[in-house]
């Protein structure tokens, strides 16, 4: 599959995410980083905020989805509503970030990846 086909099924499982998060369980998201350039990628390693120069964000196959509650963004990694959109993307084949154990800072909830299943 080419990157362009990946990224068609990939933002369609995006859109699915989106309407199964707002509209079936209720929630307020915001998509905050799907595409990344390098020198983003860059500044996120130095910091400690991700483990790899090789993020699927450089490809745009992943996003960053925030969840807020009263306006206020949720970044707690055992969140229960995160926990329910990452299953639904595993169901989609997706790979989730709150899955990831990475040496910086832990589980990554707000990530969703694209998957080799996807279809």
């Amino acid at each position: 599959m080419s990157i362009n086909e990946k990224q068609f099924v990939f933002t369609k499982h995006l859109g699915s995410l989106l309407v199964y998060g707002t509209h079936v369980l209720g929630l307020t998201l915001s998509i905050r980083e799907c595409q990344r350039f390098p020198g983003r990628q860059q500044e996120l390693y130095d910091a400690g905020m991700s483990d790899t120069l090789k993020s699927a964000h450089l490809n745009s196959l992943a996003a960053d989805i925030l969840l807020f509650r009263d306006g206020i963004p949720i970044w707690d990694i055992d969140d229960l509503d995160y926990k329910k959109l990452g299953l639904y993307w595993e169901s989609l084949h997706g790979v989730w970030g709150g899955r990831f154990i990475m040496e910086s800072n832990g589980s990554d909830p707000t990530h969703f990846e694209w998957g080799e299943r996807m279809r």
